[in-house]
This record gives structure tokens, C-alpha cells and sequence, in this order.
């Protein structure tokens, strides 16, 4: 499973720099150029914690310095407070960006942009909820032979991925307008 989602992350990688590298050449919109940018190199860093393992290692270290600490035991109250403030913290970042990018009318390019930074975006709140561990948590995102932690992360590079297609046929005019 780990090389398949390492190969998806790659392609969606490669997909968001081939739309950066056409919004280079077509868009006069810094959204779209630096957006663009920012969600292969998410990819790019997404992959390569795959492929090292980093998440596991992180997970380890903290479960190791909780339990040197004494503080294991009580992991649940510390862990349930994290969740909360995540959870806080998410809603008033996407209700942020939703009241930011509202305001302003854009173009099919810039929405297929944001859509691409929104599907990186993403992956902050899943790895947060990979890396508290909470057993709950941990009990719905590991549940069945089909993880929905997989469903979601696939979900989230395979929004970027059609974005950035989508992106990329609109720039060089293969997408007709609406």
C-alpha cells in the first residue's frame, strides 16, 4: 500500500508542476503560479515522509518521551484537548479562507487552484489526526480492510491530480469555455 501511495502522491506531484509550469506561461494570476508551486512541493514532502517512514518515527519519538515523562497513562485527556483545539483551529482556517476567497470573483483557473491547494491543505488535519493517535480516532480511520484513511488520502491527491488536469487543459484551450 505504501508504494501505491507513493506513486499517487508522484503523480499528483508531477501533475501540480506541469500546471505551474502552464501557469508560468499563460496566467497573470500569482495565485495560480505560486499556488500551483505549492502543491507539488506539499506532494513532493508528502511523499518523501511516506518514504521514509517519518510519520511512524514521529508517532514513536512522541510515545517515547510521553512514557519517560510519566505523562502516558494520561495520554487520552492530552490527546482529546488536542483534537478539540485541531478541530477549532481547522474550522476557523477554512472559514477564513472561505470568507477571503469569496469575496473576490475568480476565474475557472484560480478555482481550480484553490481546489488544489485545498486537497494539500488537507493532509494537515489528516496527519494531525495519524500523529495524536487517539484510539477512537485511530478505531475510524483504520476501520475495515478498506481503511477510510485510505479512502481520504487517495481522495485528497486524486482531487489535485484532476484539478491540476483540468488546470492545464484550460490554459493551453483543450477545455472549452463554459
Amino acid at each position: 500500500m505504501n508504494l501505491l501511495a507513493l506513486a499517487l502522491y508522484l503523480l499528483a506531484c508531477g501533475m501540480a508542476a506541469r500546471a505551474h509550469m502552464t501557469a508560468r506561461k499563460t496566467s497573470r494570476a500569482p495565485l495560480e503560479r505560486v499556488g500551483w508551486a505549492a502543491v507539488a512541493l506539499g506532494f513532493l514532502l508528502v511523499g518523501i515522509i511516506r518514504l521514509t517512514g517519518a510519520e511512524d518515527a514521529i508517532r514513536v519519538k512522541v510515545r517515547m518521551a510521553m512514557r519517560a515523562s510519566g505523562e502516558y497513562a494520561g495520554r487520552a485527556q492530552l490527546q482529546s484537548t488536542l483534537v478539540s483545539l485541531g478541530l477549532v483551529l481547522g474550522v476557523a482556517i477554512i472559514g477564513w479562507v472561505w470568507w477571503r476567497w469569496s469575496r473576490r470573483p475568480a476565474g475557472r483557473g484560480e478555482w481550480l487552484t484553490r481546489i488544489g491547494l485545498l486537497a494539500i491543505g488537507g493532509y494537515v488535519p489528516l496527519y494531525a489526526l495519524r500523529l495524536i493517535s487517539l484510539h477512537n480516532i485511530d478505531k475510524l480511520l483504520y476501520l475495515g480492510p478498506v481503511h477510510p484513511n485510505w479512502l481520504i488520502d487517495g481522495a485528497l491527491a486524486a482531487t489535485a491530480c484532476l484539478s491540476a488536469f483540468l488546470y492545464v487543459r484550460l490554459r493551453t484551450g483543450a477545455l472549452p469555455p463554459p
